[in-house]
């Protein structure tokens, strides 16, 4: 009785206050007195946006806290709704709020304008507002159920009839669960999007040949009260229509974070198919947020994550294109995932192909995941796509892909994701950078001869029995191994000295052993190797052997027949002596290989009959500088150029001597490379010289020629030519022909880049000369 006393009297005094037609206190309409209004719009075939709100559990806040209190939050209500009234007028629109009883209000836009996704807001902003106002009270803390509809006439139906059939049914939509769960979510993620509620990491990708960054793939993260993986937002905007938005917010944001970024290091952001077909993607909006934030299209890859959900490989392909061709390059991302990623690197020939963690994971102990692997190594080889290795985890799946020559790596044994300039890991650093030591040096070992550390001992044949052995051991106690042939000179067995002792120490083996023919005693399994095998082989399957034999004399043939063995010991000593080859080469200062590395790796690249590119560096008035301000201050332009080369390709990079070094790279990288050195080197000498304090107004010098000049700094000429040891047969003439290049390229004012018969200058104005070239 009590409930149903209040109910009326809290009825009484709303119907009193709003009355049928106006109240006065309250300002609010009712329906009846605005539905001539609406009849004249619609008949004029216009339409009218609905927007319904009442609150939750009302009854409930009445019984706890009485009719009064509920009165006063009902005035509450009516009077935001009248401030929203007055809010949007001043956009230009007619509305209206009308009061439907009880907690019901709606609120009448009569406006063409709109679009639904717009009026959703609305309802949200409206929604947010309320309650955020009414917290600040001492009412009790509500919450609002609220929908919207659009009113449109076909000229045909009772006009009342509609109006109170779709406000009938707004009202069912506002309460149904459902629905209200969807309306829900739409409302976390419009807050999550206008409040910026997520932030971008970046995890680094560095080369598994130089241990450097190389690029650094932007991931998302949302607030630690969002609750959600960056996988369930995202799906939580698919899920409510507003992935565009979503993915909107996310790039800039990346974007902008990714300024701070070296120069050259690439970033990787990721993209689903919907929005990559999308029209506002299209439209250049990417481009737009690159120019604001200072980056080029070619810093970015566009990594395409979900490929299951590409349904038209046609158009796809055709705006993947649209953006390469604007300089954007392209990553496959969990590659061996499943067969839509192998459909969509079939498609798309990406630039990168990212292999999953899950064929990563354990790579080094499943024998499966190293043969699907190395078939991508393969597959990469013959298209040009170069791999990344996500997931890296532990030191053993590092080791792995290191040896099967994966370009590139990212995981958490690396660097976790973090800010922009996360570095990796220093000890993994020192384990690829190694590592390239390493290959260096098989290079080197590639070409050396057996035959420089072949011992030529005598052989023994296999009827010779284990007390002659002994006493040949006692005779010659300098031989540690005999080798055993055959009739025909073949090899058939060794004999090692300690092996054999130890055999005859044990109990009765001088007794059971010395009357016996040697071979019953023989390794009849030893490493033979043939004369002509390379130097790096035989070290590498040397290694490899069992702990028991890996000191054991290698033995080996000349067209199957006995030649010579080589000890460990003068193999180790081989390698060491390279080894202090490599570091005599070296430049002092740069630390970057000299003469005879470049000399080797220009032939050895030759001699694979692959297309390189090559691209010799030379600064132009280096003497000049270095003349007036000191050694000191040229041994730094150096350094820094030097640094420049190494960040700026992951291919080999020489120092010729003085101020010219030479670049060998990949041929689909030449021209980017090439162009990455003159704008950071041009950027990198600004500041320098600013630093310094030289050319405030320039300096006058006398060039080679002694004639005198302006000069305002130093700048770079770049020769570059492309070689497949068909026209070029050594290295000589891949030489001689790029100082032809460079003779061009140092005809060109400021930093230039001369690719054979083409000026590709950069047209920059720092280091070019005030008055006259020389």
């Amino acid at each position: 009785m009590k409930t149903e006393f209040i109910r009326y009297r809290l009825w009484g005094l709303v119907k009193k206050l709003f009355g049928q037609n106006q109240s006065s206190l309250s300002g609010l309409s009712s329906l009846f007195t605005v539905m001539p209004e609406i009849k004249f719009y619609l008949k004029k075939d216009k339409q009218i946006n609905f927007l319904y709100f009442d609150i939750k559990n009302f009854t409930h806040i009445e019984n706890v806290y009485g009719w009064e209190i509920c009165y006063r939050i009902l005035m509450a209500f009516a009077q935001m709704m009248l401030d929203w009234k007055k809010k949007l007028e001043e956009t230009g629109s007619k509305v209206e709020v009308i009061y439907g009883g009880g907690d019901d209000f709606i609120l009448l836009v009569f406006s063409t304008s709109y679009l639904e996704t717009e009026i959703d807001q609305l309802c949200i902003s409206i929604k947010n507002s309320i309650i955020t106002e009414l917290k600040k009270t001492t009412y009790p803390t509500i919450d609002l159920h609220y929908s919207y509809t659009l009113i449109k006439s076909d000229g045909n139906e009772n006009i009342e009839h509609l109006i109170y059939r779709e406000l009938k049914a707004v009202s069912l939509k506002a309460k149904d669960h459902q629905y209200r769960a969807h309306l829900e979510k739409k409302n976390i993620m419009q807050d999550i999007i206008v409040r910026h509620r997520v932030y971008p990491v970046y995890q680094p990708i560095i080369s598994l040949r130089t241990g450097d960054v190389f690029g650094r793939e932007a991931l998302t993260r949302g607030e630690k009260d969002i609750g959600m993986n960056p996988t369930q937002l995202f799906g939580l905007a698919r899920e409510t229509g507003m992935l565009l938005k979503f993915e909107r917010l996310v790039r800039e944001m990346v974007i902008k974070g990714g300024m701070k970024r070296q120069p050259g290091e690439k970033l990787f952001i990721n993209l689903t198919p919907e929005i990559v077909n999308e029209l506002n993607f299209r439209r250049g909006e990417t481009h737009r947020f690159l120019r604001e934030y200072q980056f080029v299209p070619e810093d970015i890859v566009f990594e395409i994550t979900e490929n299951h959900a590409i349904k038209d490989f046609k158009l796809f392909r055709k705006v993947v294109e649209h953006y390469r061709a604007q300089g954007y390059k392209i990553a496959v991302d969990d590659a061996g995932s499943g067969f839509s990623t192998l459909q969509v690197i079939a498609e798309l020939y990406p630039d990168f192909i990212k292999i999953d963690m899950s064929l990563i994971r354990d790579l080094d102990k499943t024998p499966i995941k190293l043969a699907l692997v190395e078939a991508l190594v393969d597959f990469s080889k013959k298209t040009g796509a170069q791999l990344i290795a996500e997931g890296i985890e532990t030191i053993t799946e590092l080791e792995c892909l290191l040896e099967l020559g994966i370009e590139y790596g990212q995981g958490y044994l690396i660097a976790r994701p973090g800010d922009i300039e996360t570095c990796p890991e220093g000890r993994i650093v020192e384990i690829v950078k190694k590592r390239s030591k390493v290959r260096e040096l098989e290079k080197m070992m590639g070409n050396s001869q057996l035959k420089d550390i072949v011992e030529f001992n005598q052989a023994i044949t296999q009827d010779i029995l284990v007390k002659d052995m002994v006493d040949m051991f006692d005779e010659f106690p300098g031989i540690q191994g005999v080798v055993v042939i055959d009739k025909a000179q073949k090899p058939v067995g060794l004999v090692m000295k300690d092996r054999l002792y130890y055999k005859l120490g044990s109990a009765f083996g001088v007794a059971l052993f010395m009357k016996r023919p040697i071979f019953q005693l023989m390794d009849c399994s030893p490493l033979i190797v043939d004369i002509y095998t390379n130097l790096h082989t035989v070290a590498k399957i040397a290694m490899e052997r069992d702990s028991k034999k890996l000191y054991d004399y290698i033995i080996v043939t000349k067209d199957e027949k006995y030649y010579g063995t080589i000890s460990v010991r003068s193999l180790l000593e081989k390698i060491n002596q390279m080894q202090i080859e490599l570091a005599r080469d070296a430049n002092p200062l740069t630390g970057l290989p000299g003469n005879k590395q470049i000399e080797r790796e220009l032939n050895f690249r030759l001699s694979q009959q692959t297309p390189f590119g090559v691209i010799y560096a030379d600064l132009d008035h280096f003497k000049e500088v270095n003349d007036s301000f000191g050694y000191e201050i040229g041994d730094e332009i150096l350094l820094i150029v030097a640094n420049i080369c190494k960040n700026t390709t992951n291919g080999f990079v020489g120092h010729i001597g003085g101020d010219d070094f030479i670049l060998i790279t990949e041929v689909d990288w030449l021209h980017e490379v090439a162009e990455n050195i003159i704008k950071s080197f041009d950027e990198k000498m600004k500041i320098y010289f600013a630093e310094k304090g030289f050319f405030p107004e320039g300096i006058t010098v006398k060039s080679r020629k002694g004639k005198k000049m302006t000069l305002t700094g130093v700048s770079i000429s770049l020769a570059s030519g492309i070689y497949n040891g068909t026209e070029y047969s050594n290295c000589y003439e891949v030489s001689k022909d790029l100082a032809l290049l460079k003779g061009k390229a140092k005809g060109v004012t400021g930093s230039s880049h001369w690719h054979r018969d083409t000026n590709l200058s950069v047209n920059t104005e720092w280091g070019r000369e005030k008055k006259r070239p020389v």
